[in-house]
């Protein structure tokens, strides 16, 4: 069997409403207001797809023997190597340290994501992307605004992992 990677992706679209309701009997609790969520009916359910990319594996950038080498939220960048047959981004949702290590503090502003002057995504905390077969020796640039805690200044970490074909 070939080396390859698999991947599946999902989608659930969630819509809240409250309802009003006049009660006239007293003895029945009033649930006015209270948040409820639904599946919205429009598309009445979870989306999803996978599928696997064979990959050699020749090239792979971001971890090392199980390691994260992980980059900045604040003008980091990713060049997907020649080709490119994977690519994963995460905003790991707390604050970079160095490229072996994340910090403690939580960090919930978005991540940009960019190619040239076109935004791809923006990431919440904890948010992915996956990008198969993107271009080769294509640059993703990665924005995220500064976190102040406690006079200090943070950026998040970002999680990586590009695989390229020999």
């Amino acid at each position: 069997m070939a080396a390859r990677v698999k991947y599946a992706v999902n989608m659930t679209p969630i819509k809240e409403t409250t309802f009003e309701i006049d009660y006239t009997d007293t003895s029945i609790a009033d649930v006015s207001g209270i948040a409820y969520n639904y599946v919205n009916t429009e598309v009445g359910g979870t989306l999803g797809g996978g599928d696997e990319v064979t990959a050699t594996q020749a090239t792979l950038n971001g971890y090392a023997s199980g390691a994260a080498a992980y980059l900045t939220g604040n003008a980091g960048s990713i060049v997907t190597p020649s080709n490119c047959k994977f690519l994963f981004i995460k905003h790991t949702g707390k604050n970079f340290v160095s490229a072996s290590a994340i910090g403690v503090e939580n960090i919930t502003n978005e991540l940009t994501i960019t190619t040239g002057s076109v935004q791809i995504a923006s990431l919440g905390a904890g948010g992915a992307i996956i990008l198969p077969k993107p271009a080769s020796s294509a640059t993703f640039t990665l924005g995220n605004t500064v976190t102040a805690i406690n006079s200090v200044d943070y950026y998040c970490a970002v999680e990586y992992v590009s695989i390229g074909q020999s």
